[in-house]
């Protein structure tokens, strides 16, 4: 199971419904943001089949932000290795987005 549902409707929107799954909030953990690249490649490559985007949650509440259970491993010695993880699988894909030239919203 994924924790991105991606769904094409006949006007070209994208739904993206995240559902992490095994949890009661979505949160920023690796389920997530292998998930998330994983989207946005596949929405880089369908751009041209596509009007617009929507993120939408299938939990009550949106996104909760980073998983505090992955969180509490960083240590002084692991930090800048976290960073650069995080950077890579978060910022690039969240550019690759922004600059999809397709409009986004969050609902």
């Amino acid at each position: 199971m994924t924790a991105i549902h991606y769904d094409l409707d006949q006007d070209n929107i994208v739904t993206l419904t995240i559902d992490v799954p095994n949890q009661s909030a979505n949160t920023m953990n690796d389920t997530f943001r292998t998930a998330f690249s994983e989207t946005v490649t596949r929405l880089v490559k369908e751009k041209t089949q596509i009007a617009g985007i929507v993120i939408a949650s299938a939990k009550k509440t949106f996104f909760a932000g980073g998983d505090l259970n992955e969180l509490v491993t960083v240590t002084e010695e692991n930090a800048e290795a976290f960073q650069m993880m995080l950077s890579s699988q978060i910022t690039s894909p969240l550019r690759q987005l922004e600059t999809l030239g397709k409009p986004v919203v969050a609902a």
